[in-house]
């Protein structure tokens, strides 16, 4: 049961990725509706970084997705079985999502701070709407990346616990075989 948090932790978090994604497109889409986009720098830089945010979120989410479904019909519900090499390479995937999610904040981030250089984007409706947007999507690719370091820290830890329920089986049948 415990081997099957680490997937419902990983679906959690490809679906903040993809609120993410959701959240930069309707951000770069309003910000394209702005009368202030057609001659503001500012305005299409923001949109270039919450247009590439969005790609790279929605291309993460899909991976992550398509990575749990390879996991699981490739080892089940006992995520366990794939012994020391796949635990590691299963965690260095989830470290690149990570890192992944590193980059899509500070794509965030640099969206933002273009957003922020033209003073008068609160007076401007859709400046307003976008800024709103970022900040949603910053936040939910916040909440991914919590997820995933819970995903690793469970990982490990329940491959721990797994080792040591394997060694005190083996023992044990040791143990039966040198009294019979």
């Amino acid at each position: 049961m415990r081997e099957w948090l680490i997937f419902i932790f990983i679906i959690l978090s490809a679906a903040c990725l993809g609120l993410t994604s959701w959240f930069s497109i309707a951000g770069a889409y309003d910000l394209k509706k702005s009368s202030n986009y057609k001659d503001n720098h500012d305005y299409h830089e923001a949109h270039k970084w919450l247009t590439w945010a969005a790609i790279v979120s929605t291309i993460l989410a899909v991976c992550l997705i398509i990575s749990v479904v390879i996991l699981v019909i490739a080892f089940g519900s006992d995520i366990m079985a794939m012994g020391p090499l796949g635990k590691v390479i299963f965690t260095i995937i989830l470290l690149i999502f990570l890192g992944s999610l590193i980059a899509i904040g500070i794509l965030h981030s640099l969206a933002l701070s273009n957003l922020l250089k033209y003073k008068d984007y609160s007076k401007d409706k859709w400046g307003k709407s976008t800024f709103d947007k970022t900040i949603l999507g910053i936040s939910f690719g916040f909440g991914c990346t919590i997820l995933l370091i819970f995903t690793i820290i469970l990982q490990l830890m329940i491959g721990e616990k797994s080792g040591r329920r394997k060694k005190g089986r083996e023992l044990q049948e040791f143990s039966e075989m040198i009294t019979e």
